[in-house]
């Protein structure tokens, strides 16, 4: 049975990931298709740049479940600007679409083939990526075992928020 956990408890532990993950480590090339130039972003859909992930999940500090999070085995995912992408923690690249429907991205290639996350934003503009348990698809809710990535303030060369 999945735990979910109220938004309020899962915000502030965000605002780690650049201390956590390093967000915005690694390289700062645009990620691109082959033979694509660059393109916008979709309309309503992630904007390009750094997204350092964190997993969701319990410690017991004092023998009561706390929930935590804990660098991700996604690393960082970069978003580029010609629906590209890639991963820090894997070697490959791909490409991915935007459901502004059901505010998910579809990753295709790569990595991430055929995996999905949902596209949010917190409270104050920072867009997230949410993987569900397992990289299956997120819950409705931000649940246990889920990686949650944050879009930082550095951005790829060449693209701008959304």
């Amino acid at each position: 049975m999945k735990s979910h956990v109220p938004w309020p408890l899962l915000i502030a532990p965000l605002m780690l990931c650049p201390v956590l993950v390093g967000c915005g480590a690694g390289s700062t090339a645009p990620v691109t298709s082959p033979g694509s130039g660059p393109a916008p972003a979709p309309v309503g859909g992630p904007p390009a740049g750094k997204y350092g992930c964190l997993l969701l999940t319990y410690t017991y500090p004092d023998g009561y479940p706390t929930p935590t999070y804990v660098p991700s085995a996604l690393g960082t995912v970069m978003i580029g600007p010609g629906n590209g992408y890639s991963a820090s923690s894997f070697p490959d690249s791909g490409t991915y679409t935007f459901d502004a429907a059901k505010s998910w991205i579809t990753f295709r290639g790569g990595p991430l083939d055929r995996v999905n996350a949902s596209f949010d934003r917190l409270k104050d503009g920072v867009p997230i990526l949410r993987f569900g348990e397992g990289l299956a698809d997120p819950a409705p809710d931000v649940s246990i075992g889920e990686s949650v990535c944050q879009g930082g303030a550095e951005r790829l060369p060449g693209t701008t928020t959304s």
